[in-house]
Order: C-alpha cells, then sequence, then structure tokens
C-alpha cells in the first residue's frame, strides 16, 4: 500500500530519502528511507488493521520520533 508523502529531500545516505507523511491527526512525520520505498510521490507502508475511518500502517523504517506504525486516514491510504 501506498501513502502520500511530501517535502522529498536527500537523506544522510547514500540512496537515502527523507520524506514527511501525515497522521490522522494530520500531524507530520519524518521517516528517513531507501530511495526506492518512494515511487510518484508516495511511501510503500504495511497494512496492520484499521479501526473506523483510520487505518494502522507499519513504516518501512523508524520514524524521528521513534514510531514504527502510525495511523492513517483511511482516505490517505
Amino acid at each position: 500500500m501506498r501513502l502520500p508523502c511530501s517535502d522529498i529531500v536527500d537523506g544522510p545516505g547514500p540512496s537515502e530519502v527523507s520524506v514527511t507523511v501525515s497522521n490522522a491527526t494530520g500531524e507530520k512525520v519524518e521517516v528517513i528511507v531507501h530511495e526506492s520505498f518512494v515511487k510518484d510521490g508516495k511511501l510503500e507502508v504495511y497494512r496492520i488493521g484499521s479501526q473506523g475511518d483510520s487505518v494502522l500502517v507499519e513504516l518501512p523504517r523508524e520514524s524521528t520520533r521513534g514510531n514504527w506504525r502510525i495511523w492513517v486516514n483511511n482516505v490517505l491510504a
């Protein structure tokens, strides 16, 4: 599953990019990933489950805040 991301910039290492995604409450979450996880402005994530209008996804790498999983709006996922 792919999640829209923004602020796609070069990361600290070769072939890495830093991207920003929004969680279900609208907070911005920054993740540094291998560039192969980002295609057409969308980040590859893994669907874990859902509840109401939200989907729990696992990020391909730990976020800068230390989260591996975040809740996102179902319409974004």
